[in-house]
């Protein structure tokens, strides 16, 4: 649950939609408080340089992974480098 104004209240609604029940009168403890910095990165543009076409059953080595394809089913790169398979 993110910290927000009125946490215990939140807590208590949260308890009560997950357990049926909630105790408002019950001090809630925090006991693991996490917190991140979030900063957006640069926007990136990826240029489809490897295209790749296949029939299965087939072993196809990428860079990174391997992906099996098997009989009947049928894959290639689309434009923007995803690779999509069917049968």
């Amino acid at each position: 649950m993110p910290l927000q104004p009125e946490l215990a209240a939140a807590f208590h609604r949260a308890h009560e939609e997950r357990y049926g029940h909630a105790d408002e009168n019950r001090e809630i403890e925090l006991v693991a408080v996490r917190t991140a910095d979030v900063t957006p990165g640069p926007d990136v543009s990826l240029q489809v340089t490897d295209r790749y076409k296949v029939e299965g059953p087939a072993l196809v080595e990428l860079p990174g992974a391997t992906c099996w394809v098997p009989a009947g089913w049928h894959g290639e790169t689309n434009d923007n480098g995803t690779w999509v398979l069917r049968r």
